[in-house]
């Protein structure tokens, strides 16, 4: 599903929006904060957005981000709202959003759950990882296995790279489990503080590592401490904003050669079904 020219401008405008929001809170309280992901290639290989990219990611150690939800209570303009699963218990995502009021983003993959965020950006928070071989393979293995569950919980329909019976096999399964779930009672907040445990095993601790927990990818996207701090400074859509201290070598590690633009079937969107600003309009094209 691709976007027209004015479509993909009005979005990114308006994540734009809530990004200078989400600055100037963090400037105001000190609060740390970077480019992360598609976010963090755009701002090395095009000072802005990739081309075709429709979402914008910010990474936060959790530390940094406790403080930032404190200060959002409030400092955040009546604009916009912070989504996750303590602020809206329906919520069955395990990344938060700043979401702006009176918009919808709603992809293939939530269409069926309840609670459709708004026009946002992306927060990913960074745990320590254990330095013990085996502590870090239980915080990868039951981290991904809480965070699945909950979207799950949720009725999210993951997305598949494959067809036929094999994909049906699969949704007959991922429908089972949101069932057993329902029938036994288990929440999505119960969901959501097994994964905050597990992710907080290392809390106290300056480990080697920092891992997203809140990501299905989260191997492949932890973060050498020395490779992040300190941090540096970028210019993205020309805003400043906060890097990596060796951006290239966190996305190398993440996406190998980043800087060569992939073939255009491989230039992925998050998949939306439907898109609204909030203005008495006419609705935006997808094609």
């Amino acid at each position: 599903m691709q976007y027209d020219k004015e479509t993909l401008n009005r979005l990114w405008e308006t994540e734009l929006e809530i990004l200078k929001e989400f600055i100037r809170i963090c400037d105001k309280y000190s609060i740390d904060w970077f480019v992360a992901y598609g976010t963090a290639i755009g701002t090395i290989r095009h000072k802005g957005f990739i081309p075709w990219d429709d979402d914008m990611d910010i990474g936060m150690l959790y530390s940094d981000f406790v403080r930032f939800k404190e200060a959002a209570k409030t400092e955040l303009n009546e604009k916009y709202n912070l989504l996750n699963t303590e602020t809206n218990k329906e919520y069955a995502c395990t990344v938060t959003k700043i979401e702006k009021k009176g918009t919808a983003f709603i992809s293939e993959d939530a269409v069926k759950c309840k609670v459709k965020p708004g026009i946002n950006i992306d927060i990913f928070v960074y745990y320590p990882l254990s330095d013990d071989r085996k502590t870090a393979e239980k915080q990868y293995r039951k981290a991904w296995f809480y965070g699945r569950l909950l979207f799950l919980r949720g009725e999210g329909i993951p997305h598949l790279e494959f067809g036929g019976i094999k994909a049906a096999v699969c949704r007959f399964i991922f429908k089972a489990v949101h069932i057993g779930l329902c029938v036994l009672g288990v929440s999505k907040t119960a969901i959501y503080k097994k994964l905050l445990k597990v992710s907080l095993m290392c809390e106290v601790e300056e480990t080697k590592r920092l891992a997203p927990f809140e990501s299905p990818f989260m191997r492949r996207e932890t973060i050498l401490r020395d490779y992040l701090l300190p941090l540096g400074t970028g210019e993205f859509e020309g805003i400043t904003v906060k890097v990596p201290k060796d951006e290239d070598k966190v996305l190398t590690a993440m996406y190998g050669d980043y800087m060569t633009l992939p073939p255009e079937d491989k230039r992925e969107t998050h998949r939306p079904l439907h898109i609204d600003f909030g203005e008495k309009e006419k609705e935006p094209a997808l094609h």
